[in-house]
């Protein structure tokens, strides 16, 4: 009677499974290779039994790059928004901490000039914007101030042909003669201001969780991908096993 053992079922044709009943034969376990969850590197089964590894262009390749890219970029961002929001909640807290002194105002107009502290000729007439004068002191020493706010409102006037109601209100709200709260700093009493704009720092803090949100995201599907392919080789060499 013939043998019926694995290694009379292997034909010659299959030198893998005639080393492997060899090294069984001689009382030592098969070491199989366990699936690699590099990229580019997923561990499968072929329709002979043999272990193939999926291309480079497969679905999960593209999934783990895209995760991590997301969790990247996310990262990146979160930082770089966080870092901005801070600078600017620490900003505002300075202006709102500068003492205060009665003014008056001298003259207010709405005009266009320079936004974003630009100096050029051609942005020289960019913008619509609030121009105060009013004039101060401080222990006796007078000064005149023509800063309105910490965060000023601009509006293009190469968008818009004449100022906005919004910027328009601001001629009644401080008209001519009468006193205003002038925001002046005490180590440069000349450097003075109106009015201190605050929650500016809301957005960037909003922008700043939105992409730590998506760098959590993008890692922890990276994660969950690495546990889930370490699961399937477990899995598989108990099977195998």
């Amino acid at each position: 009677m013939a043998d019926p053992s694995p290694s009379h079922q292997r034909s010659p044709s299959d030198p893998e499974g005639l080393r492997a009943d060899a090294v069984r034969s001689a009382g030592r376990p098969v070491q199989r290779r366990r699936a690699s969850w590099l990229p580019g590197h997923q561990a499968r089964k072929g329709p002979q039994g043999h272990m193939l590894r999926c291309s480079r262009g497969s679905p999960t390749m593209w999934l783990r790059t895209s995760l991590k890219a997301l969790g990247t970029v996310g990262a990146f961002f979160g930082v770089f928004l966080g870092y901005l929001a801070v600078r600017l909640h620490e900003s505002e807290k300075v202006y709102l901490a500068r003492p205060t002194v009665t003014g008056r105002m001298l003259a207010i107009s709405v005009g266009t000039g320079p936004g974003g502290g630009r100096s050029t000729s051609r942005s020289a007439q960019a913008y619509w914007q609030v121009k105060p004068r009013y004039a101060y002191e401080v222990e006796g020493q007078p000064y005149i101030g023509e800063r309105l706010s910490n965060a000023p409102r601009l509006e293009s006037a190469h968008v818009n042909d004449e100022p906005s109601q919004e910027l328009k209100q601001y001629l009644a709200r401080y008209p001519v003669g009468s006193p205003v709260q002038v925001h002046y700093n005490p180590r440069s009493p000349e450097d003075s201001l109106l009015e201190v704009e605050v929650g500016g720092a809301a957005g960037f803090t909003l922008a700043s969780t939105v992409a730590f949100v998506s760098a959590v995201l993008g890692w922890g599907g990276l994660l969950v991908l690495f546990l889930s392919s370490r699961r399937r080789a477990a899995v598989s060499g108990s099977h195998g096993g």
